[in-house]
């Protein structure tokens, strides 16, 4: 296991308008192994950066004990893992946090505040989660809503896939 601890923010910044490249601007585990980014750790991406990730699609776990959050307009925080686990917070309050994992496990909050976040793969249950001034949390998976989400501020919440309502969502 490889631990990012302490204390800080760790800004990542991409200049490169390719689109696609993710390599610019990574955080990773290296050799295949397990990521945890610590509960007083911040990850977020820089204003005008453009895509940025935080994990290794090809190899990897990441758990997510701190902050991650994408806050540049129109730009994207990836993050992905073979298994992503969350019991910290993801926030978007602009641009998107595209989460993209084999399996999302969230025992954390989400919390989309005028900015995107959207969840591929994600399993069991959706936890806390708040949508506000026009956020959009857009879910895929097999998941449960297992706690109160209030969707305010013309915020948008779409469900795909296998997923179950054991809880209210309010406006």
């Amino acid at each position: 296991i490889q631990t990012l601890g302490g204390s800080g923010v760790v800004e990542l910044f991409n200049a490169n308008r390719n689109g696609t490249s993710e390599a610019a601007a990574r955080i990773r585990p290296t050799g295949g192994g397990t990521l945890t980014i610590g509960s007083g750790i911040t990850v977020r991406n820089a204003t005008n950066s453009e895509l940025t990730t935080l994990g290794d699609a090809t190899g990897g776990s990441l758990v997510i004990a701190g902050n991650v959050l994408a806050q540049s307009s129109g730009k994207t925080l990836r993050v992905t893992g073979t298994t992503v686990t969350n019991t910290g917070i993801y926030e978007a309050t602009a641009g998107t946090l595209n989460l993209v994992g084999t399996t999302v496990i969230n025992n954390g909050t989400w919390l989309a505040n005028a900015g995107a976040i959207v969840v591929t793969g994600l399993s069991g249950n959706l936890g806390a989660a708040s949508i506000t001034n026009n956020g959009t949390l857009d879910l895929t998976g097999t998941y449960a809503i297992n706690q109160p989400m209030p969707v305010g501020g013309s915020g948008v919440l779409t469900l795909r896939g296998t997923w179950q309502n054991n809880s209210a969502i309010t406006q």
